[in-house]
């Protein structure tokens, strides 16, 4: 236990020393909100955030996740959080939640959840526009502690808020230093274009060239083009289809929320648990014979509800890695059994999500071939048998 613990410490130092590709945030990040927004309608940008990548927790195969549903619905929730931060800030146009690149938008957010233990919440987001420009790719951490987030699993707000709050904010800041009314009104440009191609690459390919760090919009299609006209018809069933994923989305998020805060409420403490535990293990040699069957012995009655953020933030994963082991152990002697609540209902919402996002595949395929015959025949061509 001795050698594991120097070679965790040794790991702690080494996570200080790229802290530079890490923003920690404060519980106190508040939300920038628009008091008016004087942009034009055609300035505002459109945002769709593709659904977060779940966290895959590193555990022994005799062990296994006790959580894995719970983890299922986590990415969903992060990511409803995330679009309604937006939304509500209201610097944004429509901001949408999407499973995967359903549809393009003039802003893309994508992100992975790192690490969620409760106490730690710990993701990489990435923001990139519709000329494939990437306005930034960071990791965002915050941590918490129970004597602060009293309620979480009774009452809102969601205790982890500030980290979306900060990225809302970082989002706002980079658009304010690099985009006037202008640019923004011409990269919704980029986002119809971009569409046009996905749907008719043989007509609008060669409008979207490649730049150096960016797309380059070479030309746009005139305003009685035939083809571009029937595309623009098919955004709008497109759109019809993302507008009925929210409110699959808002139904999921309503469903899962309790069991899912409750999740949080007992991680966060078994988290602090453990963590005070390791704390006193690596300053106690009384504890370098610690068994597995001391932990059927209750955390409280061993150590109280000591917790360390501090030693949290340096190690900070009990997700991956020797301390996984612990983790999912402490969950399972709990008798945690959320995940048999959300579990079912997750399973449901796939299978609802996935049958729409295949029908509207289907209904792309099929569109694409309409739209290359009504270019060959518009244009006088003639498909060789």
């Amino acid at each position: 236990m001795k050698h594991i613990l120097r070679q965790f410490c040794s790991l702690g130092v080494l996570l200080l020393s790229i802290g530079c590709t890490l923003t920690k945030v404060s519980p106190e990040e508040t939300l920038a909100i628009a008091e008016q927004n004087n942009l034009a309608e055609e300035a505002l940008l459109d945002i769709g955030i593709t659904v977060f990548v779940p966290l895959v927790e590193e555990v022994d195969p005799e062990i296994g996740s006790v959580i894995d549903g719970l983890r299922f619905a986590e990415s969903r929730y992060l990511s409803w959080q995330m679009a309604v931060t937006l939304q509500e800030s209201g610097h944004w146009g429509r901001v949408t939640l999407q499973p995967g690149d359903l549809t393009r938008a003039d802003l893309m957010v994508s992100g992975t959840i790192l690490q969620s233990d409760g106490q730690t919440l710990r993701i990489v987001i990435e923001v990139r526009d519709a000329s494939e420009r990437v306005w930034f790719n960071r990791q965002y951490v915050q941590i918490i502690n129970s004597e602060d987030n009293k309620e979480i699993g009774t009452v809102p707000p969601f205790p982890f808020a500030a980290i979306f709050n900060r990225i809302a904010n970082d989002m706002l800041a980079w658009r304010k230093r690099r985009y006037d009314e202008a640019a923004m009104a011409r990269l919704r440009q980029f986002t119809d274009m971009q569409f046009a191609r996905e749907l008719a690459p043989e007509v609008y390919g060669q409008y979207l060239q490649s730049g150096n760090d960016a797309l380059v919009l070479t030309r746009l299609p005139s305003a009685d083009d035939p083809i571009y006209s029937r595309i623009a018809d098919m955004r709008q069933r497109n759109d019809v289809l993302i507008d009925t994923l929210q409110d699959r989305y808002d139904l999921f998020v309503r469903g899962i929320e309790q069991p899912y805060l409750l999740f949080l409420d007992r991680s966060l403490r078994i988290t602090e648990l453990i963590n005070a535990w390791l704390l006193r293990l690596s300053r106690d040699s009384e504890y370098s014979d610690f068994l597995d069957k001391d932990f059927t012995e209750s955390f409280e009655t061993r150590f109280g509800m000591g917790r360390s953020p501090l030693y949290n933030s340096r190690s900070n994963s009990l997700n991956s890695g020797w301390r996984t082991e612990y983790y999912a152990m402490a969950l399972a002697e709990a008798g945690f059994s959320l995940d048999e609540l959300v579990r079912p209902e997750s399973e449901i919402f796939n299978e609802r999500i996935v049958s729409l996002t295949n029908g509207a595949g289907i209904q792309y395929s099929q569109w694409k071939i309409i739209l290359d015959e009504l270019y060959e025949l518009e244009s006088g061509a003639v498909r060789e048998p």
